[in-house]
């Protein structure tokens, strides 16, 4: 939301998020300390790579807004009208 790329573990395959911040590249998923190193100094001393994969990472922030409010039309879409039954 922040405009931030993201870092984690590799234990993330559970998280729809998390796999798409990794597909289009707002995030990374690092095995150890010595591969979030890396990372964290790229982004720290690359402000362009940094931004972009901010900007990458706020994009799939912005795609879920909403995302709650639209699954609960789908859902009252599907039932009964209230007082039919």
């Amino acid at each position: 939301a922040y405009g931030a790329p993201v870092v984690f573990g590799p234990q993330h395959a559970a998280s729809r998020d998390a796999v798409e911040l990794v597909r289009v590249g707002g995030g990374v998923s690092v095995r150890d300390v010595r591969e979030m190193r890396a990372v964290l100094a790229r982004w720290l001393t690359g402000a362009a790579e940094r931004a972009e994969a901010g900007a990458r990472a706020r994009a799939v922030v912005e795609r879920g807004v909403g995302a709650s409010e639209r699954s609960l039309e789908l859902v009252e879409g599907l039932l009964p009208a209230r007082g039919s039954g």
